[in-house]
Parts: structure tokens; C-alpha cells; sequence
């Protein structure tokens, strides 16, 4: 029992450190740039190949956090931040159609002084089997309870791996590498990044494993096998129980939204998968 215990905890706690973030910074200091900056919406992106941080067309990564920083904010912007599936033509191939996903929408705070802004989702955006690359855009847009001005002045990084994209103020009316805008800004490089939280993934029913479906469920967890499920429990990241079961479709509709464990009794012996409760 002592065992299991201990196995069990070093599981949980090596799943819940495994985070991959997705960043073209060098270190965690922002600093001021020449980045110009307009009362009207902008956007800030950066472009992402997967399987430079590990992550294969397998997986379905999910992220839940992204970082922006500024050097200087004025009250009337929010931002909010959305995850677009792109290939080895972007910019030209990029469409809206192709949006994986977006976060809530939020105030970003005044700044004076460079400061990173960190925005924990709501839900969590799950990026499909297949993508190989993403485009991380983080929009402005306007707080109606604050006054006009919007303003905001990203902040970068002293060194950096890759190219910026922008547009919005100026001439350009698609992305284009902050070094080449009309209003050249060669150091440029924006301090934006997102959090992969955990790799979700499907695997294929043998006699020793299990299937969960769906995932991301909303209502109705369902485990299928080729073998006798007797029980199935229920785990927060943290390792906290909050449910158990007999039957192979749980009710988890009561659960908030989030990431979870699946531990199910088959063939006996417990065994673990994840999935996400939205």
C-alpha cells in the first residue's frame, strides 16, 4: 500500500510539472522597445513549429495561460488572446477560418514601466491532431468603461530566436515582421508566449488499456474496453479525488472546467488517462 501510494504521488506530480511553453524570448525580463502603438486595434503574433517544443502531430496539446508584456499601458485596452492553425506560407495563407481557438477577453492593467501581463483561460484550447504549426495572436481591443485612450506599448526581450508579426496602425493590412513595417521598428520583438499544460491523447483499445470519450466531455464521461471496468475515480491535476464511480458512463456535469485524471480498475489493475472537462 505504502508503494502504491508513493507511486501514485510521483505520477500526479510529474504530470502537473510537465508544462511546455511555447516562446521565442530569450529570458523573463522584458524591456522597453520602439514599438509604436495607436488608439485603434492591433495585433501582436507570434508563429510556432510544434514539434520544436516536442510536440508531435500525435498530441493535442492544451493551452491555458498566455503572457504578454508591455512597457506602457493606458486604461482603455483590453486584450485577449487566439490560436490559429497556419502553415509554411504564412502570412500569405492566413485566414480567420482557420481559428482554433480564443480566450476571455480582459483589462489590461496600467503600466509605467516594462511589466509582463499573464492571463490564466477560462477554458482551456485544445489544439487538434495534425497541427504542425500555430500562430499565437494576442488582440487589442477597447474597454467601454474606460476612457478613449488605448494605447499600449508591447515590450520585448534583450535577445530573441525569432520574428515578430504585426498589424494595425500604419499602412499594412495583414501581418508583417515588425523589422519590415513601414514605420521601421528593427528591434522589435514582442514578449509574447502560451503555456502547454498537458498533451492530451486517444489511445487505441487493447486488452490492458481503455478509452475515454469523449474528451473534452461535457456531461457524460464514457469509458469503453474490451475488458470489465469495475470502478473508475475521479482526480483534480493536484491529486485531490472528487469522484467515484461503478458504471462506465460518469456523470461529471457537477465537475468545474478543467484538466482531470481518469483512474479506472481494468484487468486488474488501476490505470490512468487524462482528459478535459469543458
Amino acid at each position: 500500500m505504502k508503494l502504491y501510494v508513493a507511486v501514485a504521488f510521483a505520477f500526479f506530480t510529474l504530470v502537473t510539472q510537465a508544462q511546455i511553453k511555447l516562446t521565442h524570448n530569450v529570458g523573463n525580463q522584458p524591456i522597453e522597445t520602439l514599438m509604436f502603438s495607436c488608439n485603434q486595434g492591433e495585433y501582436w503574433a507570434r508563429a510556432f513549429i510544434l514539434e520544436d517544443f516536442g510536440i508531435s502531430t500525435q498530441d493535442e496539446p492544451v493551452i491555458d495561460t498566455g503572457q504578454i508584456a508591455f512597457s506602457t499601458t493606458y486604461q482603455g485596452a483590453t486584450a485577449q488572446f487566439n490560436i490559429y492553425e497556419i502553415d509554411e506560407n504564412f502570412p500569405a495563407s492566413f485566414s480567420e477560418d482557420n481559428l482554433i481557438g480564443s480566450s476571455q477577453e480582459e483589462v489590461i492593467p496600467f503600466a509605467s514601466f516594462p511589466k509582463i501581463f499573464t492571463m490564466n483561460f477560462t477554458e482551456p484550447i485544445i489544439v487538434p491532431k495534425g497541427v504542425e504549426r500555430i500562430l499565437v495572436e494576442v488582440k487589442k481591443g477597447n474597454n467601454p468603461s474606460s476612457p478613449a485612450e488605448t494605447t499600449s506599448y508591447i515590450a520585448g526581450t534583450e535577445e530573441d530566436t525569432d520574428i515578430s508579426w504585426y498589424y494595425g496602425c500604419g499602412p499594412e493590412n495583414s501581418y508583417t515582421p515588425s523589422g519590415e513595417l513601414s514605420l521601421p521598428r528593427p528591434n522589435a520583438n514582442f514578449f509574447l508566449n502560451v503555456t502547454v499544460s498537458n498533451l492530451l491523447s486517444t489511445p487505441k483499445i487493447t486488452d490492458t488499456t481503455f478509452k475515454l470519450y469523449p474528451n473534452p466531455a461535457t456531461d457524460i464521461l464514457s469509458i469503453a474496453s474490451k475488458l470489465t471496468v469495475e470502478r473508475v475515480q475521479i482526480f483534480t491535476l493536484d491529486g485531490v479525488q472528487t469522484m467515484e464511480s461503478s458504471h462506465t458512463a460518469v456523470d461529471i456535469s457537477a465537475l468545474p472546467v478543467g484538466l482531470y485524471f481518469a483512474k479506472v480498475w481494468v484487468d486488474d489493475s488501476w490505470q490512468i488517462q487524462k482528459f478535459l472537462k469543458r
